[in-house]
């Protein structure tokens, strides 16, 4: 295999927002062995600083996702007024509250209602006529609805970065855990689901792994010994 790829929340990123000390030393393991590791997620730059003194081991931070909603323009948050009310907090990284349209400028959609889940929301757009919009739908947080063009997921943003830097997505293991990772599995040579992923990606996926919090992605590396035993990433 080529390349490890991952998701960030639930897959290499703990639940208390931290990246366990095991799959830390499974990351400088993989760099040290020049193994480059690709995070294909739907936060957007701001995001990534949770990975704290792991980011330089990134070789590829793919972007590919994220009534109130916002529009991320690909350098800040544009949010309609009343979204912090809906949600109840702020997205990461640079924002403005913008009184004049701004769905022009999206590169992606996040759309919350405080009284609706976002798989509420989902079913409330596809119903209506709406449902014929050239967008597609994520709803794997609870509180926020990304939408983001169709053609636009973390598959075919894989493909896109790893051809920049000259990796094939179909020699690599990639984890994952929420229902947007289905089209990351696809180009992918090994997909891997986390134990506590939902029924459709432990349906697609060849092999299945710890929760973040056991370290799950460190564990199943050793295994496919592209890192060092398992016994030293204890602890």
């Amino acid at each position: 295999m080529c390349a490890v790829v991952t998701d960030l929340d639930g897959t290499i990123v703990r639940a208390d927002q931290a990246v366990g000390a095991a799959t830390c030393r499974a990351v400088t393991d993989l760099r040290a062995r020049g193994v480059p590791l690709v995070v294909a997620t739907a936060r957007t730059p701001a995001g990534h600083s949770v990975l704290g003194p792991i980011l330089p081991s990134v070789s590829l931070p793919a972007i590919c996702q994220p009534l109130a909603f916002g529009v991320y323009s690909g350098s800040e948050w544009l949010l309609r007024p009343g979204y912090y009310a809906a949600r109840g907090k702020w997205p990461s990284g640079p924002r403005q509250v913008a009184l004049t349209s701004v769905v022009a400028r999206a590169r992606a959609m996040g759309i919350c209602h405080a009284g609706y889940s976002s798989a509420d929301l989902a079913a409330l757009i596809q119903e209506g006529d709406a449902g014929s919009a050239p967008v597609s739908f994520s709803y794997d947080a609870t509180d926020v609805l990304d939408a983001v063009p169709y053609g636009i997921a973390k598959g075919t943003g894989l493909v896109r970065g790893c051809d920049l830097i000259g990796l094939d997505p179909a020699r690599a293991v990639g984890f994952g855990d929420p229902l947007n990772d289905l089209p990351k599995f696809s180009v992918l040579e090994c997909a891997v689901a986390m134990a506590n992923a939902q029924e459709e990606v432990h349906a697609r996926a060849g092999a299945t792994t710890g929760i973040a919090d056991e370290d799950g992605f460190a564990a199943h590396l050793a295994k496919l010994s592209l890192i060092s035993n398992r016994r030293r990433l204890t602890g």
